[in-house]
């Protein structure tokens, strides 16, 4: 049995107790470049989303992110590609996938054909 894993924890306004968890993100082609990084990591309060990920990532890294990642309507772009653990999200929950402790998350392009 391997070593116990230990979580850090903190407490909510209502006195709640949360675990934190630490997510590594990789940014490729134009994520890269609007957020000036290859690599992160992230923390997040436990029962984090795709999606509020996402929200703290443009948090982050401000306007050049929001534009990429949201339309003019403040929609999600469709057609970037986001995975977990190299599992596209669509193939998961979409934006509502839930994420875990030392999860990796790609932030992709979109792929185009001919």
């Amino acid at each position: 049995m391997g070593p116990e894993k230990i979580f850090e924890t903190s407490l909510t306004r209502d006195g709640v107790l949360m675990y934190k968890l630490l997510v590594n993100i990789r940014y490729y082609s134009m994520a890269r470049d609007a957020t000036g990084r290859k690599l992160e990591q992230v923390e997040l309060p436990e029962g984090s989303t795709m999606r509020s990920l996402i929200h703290r990532l443009v948090e982050n890294h401000g306007d050049e992110l929001d534009r990429y990642v949201y339309d003019q309507d403040g929609e999600l772009r469709d057609y970037l590609m986001y995975s977990v653990n190299d599992i596209d999200i669509v193939s998961l929950d979409g934006y509502d996938t839930l994420l875990s402790d030392g999860d990796t998350v790609l932030v992709l392009p979109p792929i185009g054909g001919g």
